[in-house]
């Protein structure tokens, strides 16, 4: 499963300011789009439903900060990495939340943390698994540095990897330490921080792909034999076997959004290129729950928390 939290502290710049990091370009992508396109597209092969919880953090509204809220109250998932965009899109034009001076990734791991755990528990009901891996771009203005530490240790008991993408070319020296206090011999529970500097790796798929999966393998294997859980055989030999290529942006996300009077956003499709959905299921698995149910109570879940 695959959690995605964007960064919309200060730092970042006002949205409609052309040097903001969230500065919209008619017909291009800047770097958080691109970041979603390529790191969110590598991971969100191996989601089966492709439906993703989106959230941001750094906002402020009434003047009080929102450490963690959702980019889209009526619909707290993302169809696909492509809603994902559009998704932030919309939410960067509209601007409903303001943005604050401390940023800060506590409240975002806490809650992806919660969610990992009951996203676990709710598929051994049905014999199934799952792990879940939160994506967190951000520009690397980070506050309560201390109290982010206490809750990743708090969360690395859970089925939780985190992969923390940096934003732009500032100073991603927290960053680095979030990645690096929590390993070797003194750690505290199971290391799950991996940080990638988006722009050393943007330009070839395959090596932002070995930088984001770096350390996850481990950490997924880490999880499972801790905890006693043996793997479920693998039932979609095509899903096993994801095979990564040079990155072209035009390629990797072929698609234009073009923003109408109001609210709505429309696609403009420019080729036929799928993107990766749902895996196909052999019919020899154990009886699973109906789509509709599952969306169900994801949404019920994501809506009793209350990411506010």
């Amino acid at each position: 499963q695959l959690c995605i939290a964007i960064d919309f502290g200060a730092s970042n710049g006002p949205p409609d300011h052309p040097r903001s990091l969230h500065y919209v370009r008619q017909g291009q992508l800047n770097d958080y789009e691109k970041a979603i396109a390529s790191v969110g597209g590598i991971v969100s092969k191996y989601d089966p439903d492709n439906k993703f919880p989106l959230w941001g953090f750094g906002g402020e509204m009434n003047g009080k900060k929102q450490h963690c809220f959702q980019l889209d109250s009526q619909s707290p998932q993302a169809n696909g990495i492509k809603d994902v965009i559009l998704k932030y899109r919309k939410f960067v034009k509209l601007k409903p939340v303001g943005m604050s001076n401390r940023a800060s990734i506590k409240k975002v791991i806490e809650f992806a943390s919660k969610y990992a755990d009951w996203e676990l528990n709710d598929k051994k009901l049905y014999s199934e698994q799952c792990y879940t891996v939160l994506l967190i771009l951000t520009d690397g203005h980070l506050d309560y540095m201390h109290r982010t530490k206490d809750e990743i240790i708090e969360a690395s008991s859970k089925p939780l990897s985190i992969v923390i993408v940096g934003i732009g070319s500032g100073d991603f020296t927290d960053m680095q330490d979030l990645d690096d206090f929590n390993s070797g011999e003194d750690a505290i529970g199971r290391d799950i921080i991996q940080f990638v500097e988006f722009n050393e790796h943007s330009q070839s798929k395959k090596d932002i792909s070995e930088a984001v999966f770096e350390e996850i393998p481990d950490q997924v294997v880490d999880f499972f034999q801790s905890n006693g859980i043996q793997p479920n055989p693998c039932t979609d030999p095509n899903a096993c076997d994801i095979v990564t290529d040079d990155y072209d942006e035009e390629m990797d996300l072929d698609f234009d959004l073009d923003f109408l009077d109001g609210d709505e956003i429309t696609v403009r499709e420019n080729s036929s290129q799928k993107f990766p959905g749902k895996n196909t299921q052999i019919d020899d698995r154990p009886p699973t729950r109906g789509l509709e149910s599952q969306k169900s109570a994801c949404t019920i879940f994501l809506e009793r928390l209350k990411c506010m």
